[in-house]
This record gives structure tokens, sequence and C-alpha cells, in this order.
């Protein structure tokens, strides 16, 4: 994993926590609202850090496979025989995704890498018998964050709408297997070393595969205005308005709620936090944001995804 888009994504979603806290605080009088929406403030950047490091980081393994033979000893031209058929699992996994052709064209270096990864993973299913996961998310997770993330914010209304729609889906079916894999799904820098199992059922990592091409086809081709600032901000205000009352009277009270996006915010809190409860709420922010016009929801998504620096 590379550790400076790590970083970079973090600090992106800290801009965005405390840019929307100054502007939702503003003229707010009572203290425990004034905590409550500062609490609320923490789950954007935990959603941007969504947005960004759960594409960033190996999350699980899964989807789509080449079913490979283990390969024969060979003789002294072996090794020149397993790296053309490693070259032909590749070139063939790059024709089958659209996705790799857009990653080519967005940022070439970004696409070696991609090469250089999935000729290792062929070298290694053809070596042990395994698969060939040409759709593994350790795989995309490396490199979206760096050639699809950053044209988020050119991308078409559409395309970030689906984006987030396929985020949910991926969400909701770690959760309904265990709450805590949808925490290792959004927030895996909060428990070091553990990764979701793979095989999980409900996940479908080509259509990942797919709404990345999607944003990255509209924003190479048809690129949007950047996202309005202060439009973004009155949609997410809006947003959080709406949520928390709903969330309180869930969790009979604020403390539950609270304790939620402190979790969120601190990951040395995540592992002893009510997993269902902090799942609960992060899913909640996203479809509330989804019940907006299609035009609102892409602006505020843009600027979550894209960082306080892409609006205007």
């Amino acid at each position: 994993m590379n550790t400076f888009i790590v970083v970079a994504v973090i600090l992106a979603s800290s801009a965005v926590c405390m840019g929307l806290s100054r502007v939702l605080l503003t003229g707010t009088e009572s203290r425990a609202k004034r905590l409550g929406i500062s609490a609320l403030c923490l789950l954007l950047g935990a959603v941007l850090a969504v947005g960004g490091l759960k594409y960033v980081v190996p999350l699980f393994s899964g989807g789509s496979s080449i079913q490979t033979n283990q390969s024969e000893p060979g003789t002294e031209d072996g090794g020149n025989e397993l790296d053309r058929r490693i070259r032909a699992e590749v070139d063939k996994a790059w024709s089958k995704h659209r996705f790799f052709a857009l990653l080519e064209e967005a940022d070439p270096a970004a696409a070696d890498r991609v090469r250089a990864r999935l000729a290792d993973m062929a070298r290694h299913a053809l070596e042990t018998g395994g698969e060939f996961l040409v759709t593994d998310m350790a795989l995309i997770g490396e490199t979206a964050a760096e050639a699809a993330m950053p044209l988020i914010d050119k991308a078409s209304d559409l395309s970030v709408s689906h984006f987030a729609e396929v985020a949910l889906e991926q969400m909701h079916a770690l959760r309904d297997q265990d709450p805590k894999y949808c925490l290792l799904f959004l927030f895996p820098q909060a428990f070091a070393g553990e990764r979701v199992p793979p095989n999980i059922s409900g996940l479908d990592n080509k259509r990942v595969l797919d709404v990345l091409a999607e944003v990255m086809d509209s924003a190479l081709h048809e690129p949007q205005a950047p996202p309005s600032r202060e439009r973004a901000n009155e949609a997410l205000s809006r947003t959080l308005n709406t949520l928390l009352p709903r969330l309180e009277a869930r969790y009979k009270g604020r403390e539950p709620v609270v304790a939620a996006f402190a979790a969120m915010s601190d990951p040395r809190l995540m592992p002893k936090a009510d997993h269902a409860v902090v799942a609960d709420v992060a899913i909640s922010f996203y479809e509330e944001i989804m019940k907006l016009p299609l035009e609102e929801r892409s602006q505020a998504l843009r600027l979550l995804f894209a960082g306080p620096g892409a609006a205007r």
C-alpha cells in the first residue's frame, strides 16, 4: 500500500471535516446541538476516507476469475514458457475489463504498476494452480485512488451517483455478514492486520471496476465543472440536520451516536466500539445523501470524494 496516498486522503478528509464544521456551526447557539453537528462532521471526514481509503488499501479478494492449471516442470527454457503464459494471462485480463484501458489513458504510470501487479498475481496462480483474480480488490484499491479519485470532481452527476450506489451495496453486503466486516471495509486503519474474508456473499467486485470505469470515462471525455462548495455545503448541512434527530431517536439518545462518530475519528476507539452502531451510522449517512435530487447529491458526493481543493 502506498503510505503517501493514505496520508493524502486522510489530510483531505480532515480539511473537509473542519471546513464543514465551521459552516454548520455558524449561528448555532445550543451547546448540545453544536456537539451533535461537530460529531456529525467527523463522519464527513470518515466518509471521505471511505471514498478514498476503501479503494486505496488492500481490502479483500473476490469477483470474476480465470482458473489456471498448475504449471508443469519445465526444461531449460521453462522459465521463458512461464513468462509467455503470464503475459498471455495479463493481456487477457487487460482486454477483458474497460477499466484498464481507461487507467492507461488517465495515468500510464499507474497502468504500468497494475500490469506488474497482474503479472505477479498470474505467476502465483500458474505456479500454485490457484486462481488469477482479475477483479481482486487489493489490486483495484492500490491504483483507484491515484487514477480515478482525482478525476471524480469532473465526472458526470450520474457516474458519481452510481459510484456511491456501488459503495453502499458493498457496505450492506458486508454488514449483513458481520458489522465488523463493514468497518474493516470502511476503516481498515482501525484494525491493523485484519482483512475482510474472501468470498463474502453479495459482493460484486466487477461492479466496482465497472463504476470506476464509468467515472473515469465521463471525467476524461466529457468533463464537468468542479463542484460548487457553497451548494455542496448546503446539501450536506441539510443532510446532517435531517439525520441527527433520527439517529438520536433510533438509539434512544445522543450518547451512542456521538460514541460512533468518536470511533470513526479515532482508530484506537474502533475495536471496542459497538460495531453494529458504527456501521449503521456510516451507512445511514450515505443513504441520506442518496435521497437528495441528483444534482445536489452529486455536488455533495464530489466534494466529499475529491476534497475541498476541487471545489469552486
